[in-house]
């Protein structure tokens, strides 16, 4: 994997000595293990701690020095094959159910991509963590590029990414990709149902999936938005197939139509 238009901090997973990858595993997934791994290792103990999107399990949480502070949102109480889901409040990011500034770290793990699937934008729902992030803290979103999920991350539009963080009121202070120089570049979008022309029609684009982190903290100078308490807890149903395509525009949805047809007809 070879990144040509990243011009912030690269890790190579291939020269990494502390790490061993899972072989069972897809680059993007070790990629993903690692960034919880260290983020686990550097979170000082005793901090008040929230995961956004923890699911069933967390490798996170698992390697915690101390768990007593931890807290887990998530959209599901179980997940398809019926396991418990792990959080400790089934919420929105939408609408994340904590005081203001109540947490000291916050990680949004391979989960902003998907909020708009359920009807939150990326700024609505950077802006809800800001808020419940206290002045000093720490924001650590990771997700990953030239998927799936949002345009923007399928796209990889850095720009767009950056000014969600700006605007919902976040300082961005470190930027870092994982890749394995070893392996040949990773190609996920096609796996997830997008075309070539869909993902490199930016000016600067890479030619493989990876997975970004960015760490920031709240801006003090942002004023935050005063709470609307009357605002519901009910989660968003996801989005249709219909509203998820046409999200991704007209000529991706004519894309994929002609696509799925032309698949029906092969089968015939």
């Amino acid at each position: 994997m070879k990144l040509n238009s990243w011009k912030y901090n690269v890790i190579d997973l291939n020269s990494v000595n502390d790490f061993i990858q899972n072989p069972k595993l897809s680059i993007l997934a070790n990629s993903v293990d690692f960034l919880n791994l260290e983020c686990a290792k550097n979170v000082p103990e005793n901090l008040k701690v929230l995961e956004v999107g923890c699911g069933v399990q967390s490798l996170f949480y698992d390697n915690l020095k101390t768990k007593n502070n931890w807290d887990g949102i998530d959209v599901f109480q179980e997940n398809e094959d019926g396991i418990k889901s792990i959080a400790t409040k089934i919420a929105s990011v939408e609408n994340i159910p904590f005081s203001s500034g109540y947490f000291d770290y916050v990680l949004s793990n391979q989960s902003i991509e998907h909020w708009r699937e359920y009807g939150v934008s990326i700024i609505e729902g950077l802006s809800e963590i800001r808020r419940v992030t206290a002045i000093g803290g720490k924001v650590v979103i990771n997700f990953p590029i030239h998927l799936h999920g949002d345009k923007i991350f399928v796209k990889g539009n850095f720009k767009k990414i950056n000014e969600c963080f700006l605007k919902a009121g976040l300082k961005i202070i470190k930027r870092k990709a994982v890749v394995d120089s070893s392996l040949p570049n990773y190609q996920g979008w096609r796996h997830c149902g997008f075309p070539d022309f869909y993902v490199q029609n930016l000016a600067q684009n890479e030619k493989t999936s990876y997975v970004v982190e960015y760490e920031a903290t709240p801006d003090e100078t942002f004023k935050v938005k005063k709470i609307n308490l009357k605002k519901s807890n009910l989660i968003k149903k996801r989005q249709n197939t219909l509203q998820l395509n046409a999200h991704h525009g007209l000529k991706f949805f004519v894309w994929k139509f002609f696509n799925k047809l032309a698949t029906k007809i092969l089968k015939k």
